[in-house]
């Protein structure tokens, strides 16, 4: 029967093993800068026109949120309402539903210090998403929608500062080339890489120390 202080040795050299498999913190997976003084495209639900911009990993990753950039047309109005949004990630432009669960997160807004083409302040808008697994060298597209609650609030979906395509769906029809040369939109997906993090060259070596002091213990034990 194994003595009680090997058990207590191995479950201790099991924790230390746990604690270097860690989740990266959220990173940035895919980034289209905002534009200052850039134009944009009105982006609310109730228009029944869906704008939407393509995007590809570098790596399989767990995509858990989306950083955006936009102004309201009329900000008085606005900025006491609620920042709510229609999020959705498409794997495909023929119109058919998207792929992550919550499409309308909780969202969060920061003043910037950037304006858009007709001097209306921007913001930065982070959304949490629910853990969505991305797969690298796919393509996807990203839609948001203003979900607006206040009278004649209109939000607008900021452009970056690459040129690109942009895509619109009309009535719910397969998402279509947008040709108003507005180019990219502004965005970041966040996440973490899929890959199991690996643990840096000092905590490598720390947790070789420790699994030798804990191995001459046992033998001192056993002697």
């Amino acid at each position: 029967m194994m003595k009680l202080e090997q058990l207590q040795i191995q479950a201790t050299a099991l924790c230390c093993m746990l604690m270097l498999i860690t989740s990266a913190s959220a990173m940035p997976l895919f980034t289209q800068a905002p534009l200052d003084e850039g134009d944009g495209l009105q982006s609310v639900a109730f228009d029944d026109i869906d704008f939407a911009d393509d995007f590809i990993l570098t790596s399989d990753a767990i995509v858990n949120g989306v950083r955006f950039f936009g102004s309201f047309f009329d900000d008085g109005v606005s900025t006491e309402s609620t920042d709510a949004f229609r999020i959705r990630i498409f794997d495909t432009l023929d119109g058919s539903g998207s792929i992550n669960a919550d499409e309308t997160p909780t969202v969060t807004r920061t003043s910037t210090s950037f304006f858009d083409i007709v001097g209306a302040p921007i913001f930065q808008f982070d959304a949490t998403l629910a853990d969505l697994l991305l797969n690298t060298g796919a393509t996807y597209f990203l839609s948001i929608d203003y979900i607006f609650d206040a009278i004649d609030a209109e939000f607008f979906l900021l452009q970056s500062n690459e040129t690109g395509t942009t895509f619109f769906s009309e009535f719910g029809d397969p998402f279509e080339e947008d040709f108003s040369g507005i180019g990219d939109l502004a965005f970041t997906i966040l996440g973490e890489e899929a890959a199991t993090t690996i643990p840096e060259p000092g905590t490598i070596t720390l947790f070789g120390l420790g699994f030798m002091l804990l191995r001459r213990r046992q033998t001192r034990l056993n002697g």
